[in-house]
């Protein structure tokens, strides 16, 4: 471990939880790396810990393992006839590479030659994103002209989804742009569009891994509430189900990450 923190195997990644070492451990690192930073627990808004997958190894000490992904061969025999592949690690940061890997090793095995290569091929927010030649000041007026949305709220867009503030922009001139009345950087259609596109199944979902807001401390119950709201009348819940989804998602806010509404 490092500074005294012990990296160790969990159990059970679904319980994994930041303990209060380890809140300890990133405030010494912070005072030691910022020293004229006051930082203290009266700081954190959000808590959260994360469970990386390792290939097993009789090492005492996660921390001696190799971090990087690995491609397992199990060869055919008694039982099945084809081999299997066993993906360990990766990242989204890597994920592309790993994907070349396993490929080509696939290949490899077929006798085929690789087609096509994704190495230059732009995903999500990334697809059409301006050239350097065309900053986002630019490409807001651009759109601003096609769409009428002030440029402002476009550029935000922009920051927040890349070149898929298009599809946001389209869906505005048709549904309108209101603001959350109890969150204005966000819009009461922006929520909506959301939980159509992002295949959003929970409140949760929206809070935690769709927007930032439980992340940057900004939740309040009127603000959960007014979500709950509009994602029962875009998913079509009854409010026997909008209750239980605040409910459930006070509680993961809670238990998993320290937020307390």
């Amino acid at each position: 471990g490092a500074d005294g923190l012990l990296i160790e195997a969990h159990p059970d990644p679904d319980q994994a939880r930041c303990t209060e070492g380890e809140v300890d451990y990133l405030l010494r690192m912070v005072k030691r790396v910022f020293p004229e930073i006051e930082v203290n627990r009266s700081h954190i808004v959000f808590r959260f810990s994360g469970v990386r997958p390792l290939p097993f190894s009789g090492e005492m000490q996660t921390a001696t393992i190799s971090r990087d992904h690995q491609i397992q061969v199990v060869e055919p025999q008694a039982g099945f006839q084809i081999p299997i592949y066993c993906l360990v690690g990766g990242k989204w940061t890597t994920y592309r590479a790993f994907a070349t890997q396993v490929t080509d090793l696939v290949l490899g095995r077929l006798g085929r030659k690789r087609r096509f290569s994704t190495e230059n091929l732009a995903v999500g927010g990334g697809k059409n994103y301006p050239t350097p030649g065309l900053d986002r000041q630019s490409w807001a007026h651009a759109l601003n002209l096609g769409t009428g949305l002030r440029v402002e709220r476009l550029k935000l867009l922009f920051d927040r989804y890349g070149t898929r503030a298009e599809d946001f922009a389209e869906y505005f001139i048709q549904h309108g742009d209101t603001p959350l009345k109890h969150h204005w950087i966000f819009s009461r259609q922006e929520i909506a569009f959301l939980s159509q596109a992002e295949k959003v199944l929970h409140l949760e979902d929206l809070i935690l891994r769709r927007t930032n807001l439980a992340k940057f401390g900004d939740l309040t119950p009127a603000l959960l509430d007014e979500l709950a709201s509009i994602l029962m009348t875009s998913m079509d819940w009854s409010d026997v189900e909008r209750r239980e989804e605040i409910d459930r998602t006070v509680n993961v806010l809670r238990d998993e990450h320290g937020v307390r509404l």
